[in-house]
């Protein structure tokens, strides 16, 4: 499926309220066998804000400050924060390199 969506929709700043439950819908149609419905409606349930708070918790404990965010679990070991200086394959190469030596 096709997101025909204009690009200056899918841009903003965080926390400004530009992803509403009109661009949720057109983004979540392209998704095949997504219930959308299901998804909107699930949005604003317990089960949810429960996951969201774990999310916000674990976050907080890694020290995540910004998105996105990338970290490196290594031989089953703690996560660690991956400093990546682009979001290209050569700064992922090199923040990975420096990272497992």
């Amino acid at each position: 499926h096709d997101v025909s969506i204009p690009h200056d929709q899918l841009i903003g700043e965080e926390n400004e309220g530009w992803v509403t439950d009109e661009l949720l819908r057109a983004v979540g149609e392209a998704v095949p066998g997504l219930d959308v419905d299901r998804m909107l409606d699930d949005m604003d349930s317990e089960a949810v804000d429960q996951l969201y708070a774990e999310a916000q918790k674990r976050s907080a404990e890694l020290g995540v400050d910004r998105t996105p965010t990338f970290f490196l679990v290594s031989g089953g070991g703690e996560p660690q924060k991956l400093e990546v200086e682009g979001l290209n394959p050569d700064a992922f190469r090199t923040a990975l390199d420096e990272q497992l030596g």
